[in-house]
């Protein structure tokens, strides 16, 4: 179960108490949008994973350094491997005066953590609409039910209709549940790439 989203069961009209409970709202979050069991941290801050110097004033320097910039997103997109990246991050460190190398490589993370953080925010964005969907959908299977109990005795064919729709209507909901997961996991997925990253990128300051 994620967020408070439990599998709705086809069984008599009891799946209202179900619906009831796959709102995205839980006790523990302050953003009602919000449907997982993973805490919402809207955004990483650079103190929280990172331990070189100040960031503040490189935080734009890589979006002016062709090199750093392209190296940042490169690091930061999750199709390159973390493997991959430690080395890309080894190859830079290495190639860098001395002089410079930190600065260099605190704007590199700068640049890497801005579009970690870009990525997310869109993720969780899309978390957010996901979770309106089913509430929706919920709000559809809770009406169907409050129109099937008005019908009780009335055109056996009306019931038939409704009951396939909202049976349906059901089952989109609980599909979509599935995914809801593995969606759900993702912000930290880059939370922990961030922290790998980071912590990568320091071991290479002088």
């Amino acid at each position: 179960m994620v967020g408070g989203v439990r599998r709705i069961s086809l069984a008599g009209f009891g799946l209202v108490a179900g619906l009831a409970a796959a709102t995205p709202a839980t006790a523990a979050q302050s953003d009602p949008e919000w449907p997982c069991i993973q805490v919402l941290v809207p955004r990483i801050a650079s103190g929280q994973i990172w331990t070189g110097p100040p960031v503040e004033p490189v935080a734009q320097a890589w979006r002016e350094d062709p090199a750093v910039r392209e190296l940042a997103l490169e690091l930061a997109a999750r199709r390159t491997p973390i493997e991959t990246a430690r080395e890309q991050i080894e190859a830079f460190a290495t190639s860098l005066d001395p002089e410079v190398k930190d600065e260099k490589l605190t704007a590199l993370f700068a640049g890497v953590l801005e579009t970690i953080n870009q990525d997310r925010a869109s993720l969780i964005a899309g978390i957010k609409r996901f979770a309106r969907t089913q509430q929706r959908l919920g709000d559809q299977v809770r009406e169907a039910n409050a129109a099937l109990r008005e019908l009780e005795g009335d055109d056996a064919s009306q019931r038939q209709a409704l009951q396939e729709q909202r049976d349906w209507t059901i089952r989109i909901f609980n599909e979509r549940e599935d995914s809801l997961t593995h969606l759900c996991e993702q912000p930290v997925v880059l939370e922990r790439r961030a922290f790998a990253l980071a912590r990568e990128i320091a071991s290479h300051l002088g």
